[in-house]
């Protein structure tokens, strides 16, 4: 949603350091500043460079901010020891802690500032029932593949990797026929998951804007010693199957984009992973 924005003429010091930081050009010269709302998409620069706090919004104020005093080596050290969690404690994630969590997500880039980005937690039975369903659709799907004249239709379609390796096959029936409270190999038992949507005709951007914004939740929620694990294969099951979009919660005119267990690490990592060095290109020239 794009709040409307509008300049105070009398708290207006007619700097226009608002005009040149608008990404549109909705903000305009004149004796004062003023905000053409058919161009605004709401991103709300023009506010936070006022000098006189002159930019008023429907949905808030514009609170004071300065850039915290953060060691490059420690955000460093977060970033790249911050690992995929596929063992959780049997310990509830405080309502508020993941309430903060999902805050971020009204701050996240978007396309466009489409502020596209909603968010639901699974937790309880509830997730349990998910977990269900999302098993139910892979047990169907293996059986499927196990079907020997379907393989060349198969073939295909998206299911074709597990065609192409056998083991995978195999592994993914297995899975499916062990599942059960305590062997849960879709969210591993986790005590929360997170599925953020978006509509479904943003289907262009949507996807990279819920992935933004489950990134910085991700890695603001390992700041706290919280583990997340992006689940692939429930996002998967969401878009396929109709029964897990109802009961993930999932509006018809929505799809989701990214889903994330959430909770406290049973064990502790101690060092990083051996990497071979980010390949690179240099243009200049």
């Amino acid at each position: 949603m794009r709040p409307p924005f509008a300049i105070d003429p009398d708290a207006c010091a007619a700097c226009f350091q608002c005009v040149d930081e608008c990404p549109t050009g909705a903000v305009t010269r004149g004796e004062r500043a003023a905000i053409d709302p058919a161009v605004c998409i709401g991103c709300g620069h023009c506010g936070v460079v006022c000098t006189h706090d002159a930019v008023r919004a429907e949905v808030g104020e514009f609170p004071p901010w300065t850039p915290p005093p953060l060691e490059p080596a420690a955000v460093r050290a977060l970033l790249v020891g911050r690992r995929s969690v596929r063992r959780y404690r049997a310990e509830r994630v405080p309502p508020e802690i993941i309430a903060d969590l999902l805050s971020l997500g009204s701050y996240s880039p978007t396309a466009s500032n489409a502020r596209d980005v909603q968010a639901i937690v699974v937790t309880g039975d509830r997730l349990q029932t998910l977990a269900r369903a999302v098993n139910a659709y892979y047990a169907g799907l293996a059986r499927l593949l196990e079907t020997w004249y379907l393989r060349p239709l198969l073939w295909l379609t998206a299911a074709r990797p597990y065609l192409k390796h056998p083991r995978k096959l195999a592994q993914l029936s297995q899975r499916v026929a062990a599942f059960s409270p305590g062997h849960d190999w879709l969210f591993f038992d986790a005590p929360a998951v997170v599925v953020l949507t978006t509509p479904r005709r943003h289907r262009r951007f949507g996807r990279a804007n819920a992935i933004i914004a489950a990134e910085e939740m991700q890695i603001y929620a390992a700041s706290q010693g919280l583990g997340t694990c992006w689940i692939g294969y429930a996002e998967v099951a969401m878009r396929r199957r109709r029964v897990v979009r109802v009961v993930a919660g999932i509006e018809p005119d929505r799809e989701a984009n990214a889903v994330f267990t959430l909770g406290r690490p049973a064990l502790a990592f101690r060092r990083l992973p051996a990497r071979a060095p980010l390949p690179v290109a240099w243009l200049d020239t």
